[in-house]
């Protein structure tokens, strides 16, 4: 019986830290320096794709996780195309707000 509640007790505990990584990856910017990037996000891409080019150009941390919270969170088929500034300051959770509301970047341009 005493084996039973230590096995279930560390299963807890390891639940509980692997919860809190998460959080903590969801809640918290990749990098500090505070530079804006610029990333196309293809028509028809995949989020493993899209993880992938955040991960490139130095957007998240840890691409594949993302791309699990994202399905976790059910916003994988949400994710639209498109040219997108990402500040490196930004969560992982804003970026993929961000990306599953398409804030694209406009440019202006005159028509003389």
């Amino acid at each position: 019986m005493t084996i039973l509640v230590k096995a279930l007790g560390a299963l807890f505990l390891i639940t509980g830290l692997i919860g809190l990584g998460v959080y903590a990856y969801y809640h918290l910017p990749f990098d500090n320096h505070g530079r804006s990037v610029l990333v196309v996000v293809p028509q028809g891409a995949t989020l493993g794709q899209t993880a992938g080019l955040l991960g490139d150009n130095g957007i998240v941390r840890f691409p594949t996780v993302f791309a699990s919270v994202a399905r976790l969170l059910g916003k994988d088929r949400s994710i639209r195309a498109g040219e997108y500034r990402f500040h490196t300051l930004m969560t992982p959770r804003e970026i993929l707000e961000m990306l599953c509301m398409g804030r694209v970047v406009f440019h202006k341009f005159t028509v003389p």
